[in-house]
C-alpha cells in the first residue's frame, strides 16, 4: 500500500489542488458582499464593493489575451486552450496581460 501511495503521490496532490480550485470557482458566486458597518468610511465601502463586483466576474476566453484583449488594470480572465486553463491578469489598461 505504501508503494502505491508513493507512486501516485504527485497525482493525488494535483487532484486535491484541482478539486479545491474547482470547488472555490463553482461556489464563488455564493459569497455574499461585504457589510463593513455604519462607522466605516464611504470610500472603504465603495472599494470593497468594487473588489466584490470584480471578483464575481470571471471571463473565459479561447483567444490568447496578451496583445489581443483590452481590459482594465487588475482584471482577471481564464484562458482555455485545448482543455488547459490558465489565469491571466491585466497589468496595464491596454492589451498587456501577465499569466499567473
Amino acid at each position: 500500500m505504501e508503494y502505491v501511495f508513493r507512486r501516485f503521490r504527485k497525482h493525488l496532490i494535483l487532484l486535491v489542488l484541482l478539486a479545491f480550485s474547482f470547488s472555490t470557482w463553482v461556489w464563488a458566486d455564493k459569497i455574499p458582499p461585504s457589510n463593513p458597518g455604519e462607522d466605516t468610511p464611504r470610500e472603504v465601502q465603495e472599494y470593497l464593493d468594487r473588489i466584490y463586483n470584480n471578483w464575481q466576474i470571471l471571463e473565459i476566453t479561447t483567444t490568447a489575451p496578451n496583445g489581443n484583449l483590452k481590459g482594465k488594470i487588475g482584471k482577471v480572465i481564464l484562458y482555455e486552450t485545448g482543455g488547459t486553463f490558465s489565469l491571466w491578469v491585466n497589468t496595464t489598461s491596454s492589451t498587456v496581460w501577465q499569466q499567473l
